[in-house]
């Protein structure tokens, strides 16, 4: 199971090593890495293909029950559940396949993640990325007038996180847009 939009976001997770396998880091520069094999890496990267469209589908399934199913707050308890299925999908499938073996020697850098991300990234999701963070800010200004106007405070509150998750959207695909930008110049 594979959604085209998520086609080679899972290269993110490894860096190659010098010896010819991979570090593969499961929580990106937040902890450590592990050393994988090729077969333990095109099995793992498998596996985060398979999560990936699961928490694509799971995201629409909850958008679909918070607007068809009356709001956030009536439905909270299945939105839970399938946060949960997602975690239990990565212990059961993902975890198993790379608890114990050995550490990696040296962390993925914050920095390093997001260029080795602006590289791998299609430049068509990065430009994704760059429309639909200022699309997401005007719709969330709407809401907060909206929200504002009508005595909304629910409304108000989505505006608000709406605005941020506009802002680090755009701030994401900038630094990716400048980093690829940079990666193509010196001929990579």
């Amino acid at each position: 199971m594979g959604l085209f939009f998520w086609k080679g976001i899972e290269e993110n997770s490894f860096r190659a090593r010098e010896d010819g396998n991979w570090d593969f880091f499961p929580n990106g520069a937040l902890s450590g890495g592990y050393r994988v094999n090729a077969t333990q890496r095109e099995r793992i990267a498998a596996g985060l293909r398979r999560f990936y469209g699961l928490g694509t589908v799971a995201i629409f399934v909850a958008l679909a029950f918070v607007v068809f199913g009356g709001g956030f707050l009536q439905i909270w308890p299945f939105l839970a559940l399938l946060v949960l299925a997602l975690l239990a999908y990565w212990a059961i499938a993902l975890w198993p396949l790379y608890r114990g073996l050995p550490r990696a020697e040296r962390r993925l850098g914050f920095r390093e993640s997001q260029t080795q991300a602006a590289r791998n990234i299609p430049k068509w999701r990065i430009v994704y990325v760059l429309v639909v963070g200022p699309l997401l800010g005007l719709l969330s200004l709407f809401l907060l007038w909206f929200g504002e106007s009508e005595g909304e405070t629910t409304v108000v509150i989505v505006g608000v996180v709406g605005l941020l998750l506009a802002a680090a959207l755009t701030w994401a695909g900038i630094v990716m847009w400048r980093k690829r930008r940079a990666f193509e110049r010196g001929g990579g």
